[in-house]
């Protein structure tokens, strides 16, 4: 893991490259060694390199109100631990004649333990960078935390940084700030400081290496029968038992919850396939989508969102057997006006009314197979995807918008 950026909640809070920079402008104060493409990596391939001023830049932290926040420097980072430790762990059972049932594998929310460097040319700008600091570090403090993001490696560009960047959610301080030193050189202050974050989302995530959208799918009509497309689905029959010696009754099982609005007539769909061919689904870490649905000038109903594993690249549009998806989603209703989001990353249903602005958000209940239970996909072993979007066509707008990200998820950096 490459410690020179970090980012909490959009808030750029980490830059090595940006406070060496403004070091070297303060009297010639010389930081080291840090990465030498990270400037490009963050702000773009064309951006010629930091200011010699957090003034110049429009530093992060720099307020015009606060005259101390321009002899705050940034923050340079040294040492981070707790990325590149798996947290899987299982809780065995002793068996009572020896052995032990071994038990599920779970992952454990990590711990990030860093240390940092502040820089300031005045004790005063030392004084509200530690200010600013805790306060980047809390953030929104809500139950979720916010998201986070780091580089896996030293990038050398913007293309190299795009590859490196990854991202953490639920991110939010456990322990800190905490100062263990401070130095005046007498043109410089330097303050080493340590802070511990808690990342709830135990797994560590890339940017999209799969992109499908409207241009990417081919589109038909589709008739779906009465009580939706696995009604006929047949389930996996267990062993036969003895007739003559039935086993005694099991107890009920709690009924699965079932979506209230599941079609029990049918109906004609508009349904969109896309290809992923084989070799084009990450064999080395895991996969999970991210998938934006936007009903355009028209409410959407009936939306149903299937992955099914192509390992011999078939034609996707004639995949009929929808019992063997591998994956998949049914949300009832998207309103005019509002955007659906799936996020795999965060196991996270998103539903924004608001028109990007961010004040009417809620979070719609996906179900699964036949309007039952919902299980997040996670593809891990797929080396070709079709992947099927359809809704209900009456009613419906021809502007629908449809997109689907496809992101590695790993469980150690």
């Amino acid at each position: 893991m490459d410690t020179n950026w970090l980012s909490i909640g959009g808030v750029e809070v980490v830059n090595s490259a940006r406070v060496a920079s403004y070091a070297a402008g303060c009297g010639g104060t010389t930081i080291g060694c840090v990465c030498p493409g990270l400037a490009q990596a963050v702000e773009g391939q064309d951006f010629p390199g930091y200011a010699e001023s957090p003034v110049d830049d429009d530093a992060p932290w720099f307020d015009p109100i606060v005259p101390e926040s321009a002899d705050f420097l940034g923050v340079l980072g040294l040492e981070a631990e707790g990325l590149q430790t798996g947290t899987a762990t299982r809780t065995p059972v002793d068996l009572a004649l020896g052995g032990a049932n071994i038990g599920a594998v779970r992952y454990r929310a990590r711990e990030v333990a860093w240390t940092v460097t502040l820089v300031a040319r005045s004790q005063a700008g030392m004084a509200y960078g530690m200010a600013w600091l805790e306060s980047s570090l809390v953030g929104d403090d809500d139950c979720y935390g916010s998201p986070g993001c780091v580089f896996a490696w030293c990038p050398e560009d913007e293309a190299d940084g795009d590859r490196a960047v990854r991202h953490l959610f639920d991110v939010g301080i456990l322990e800190g700030p905490t100062v263990t030193e401070t130095l005046n050189t007498g043109q410089s202050w330097f303050s080493t400081v340590e802070f511990t974050l808690m990342i709830g989302n135990p797994f560590i995530y890339g940017d999209p290496y799969i992109k499908l959208d409207n241009d990417s799918g081919v589109r038909d009509i589709v008739r779906v029968p009465p009580g939706g497309i696995n009604v006929n689905c047949e389930p996996v029959l267990p062993c036969p038992t003895d007739p003559l010696c039935p086993p005694p009754p099991l107890p009920p099982l709690p009924p699965v919850p079932q979506d209230p609005c599941w079609p029990l007539t049918g109906f004609q769909a508009q349904r969109v396939m896309y290809s992923v061919p084989p070799g084009g689904v990450a064999r080395a870490y895991s996969t999970v989508p991210i998938i934006r649905i936007n009903p355009g000038s028209a409410p959407l109903r009936r939306v149903s969102i299937r992955f099914y594993d192509n390992p011999t690249g078939a034609d996707c549009g004639r995949w009929t057997d929808r019992c063997q998806a591998c994956g998949e989603a049914n949300i009832s209703f998207i309103p005019t006006g509002a955007e659906l989001v799936l996020d795999g990353r965060q196991q996270r249903t998103q539903l924004d009314c608001s028109g990007g602005r961010g004040l009417s958000i809620t979070e719609p209940v996906p179900f699964g197979p036949n309007g039952g239970l919902f299980m997040w996909p996670v593809i891990d072993c797929a080396s070709g995807l079709c992947v099927e979007v359809l809704w209900q066509r009456e009613g419906a707008a021809e502007d629908v918008e449809v997109s689907i990200d496809m992101v590695s998820r790993q469980a150690v950096m």
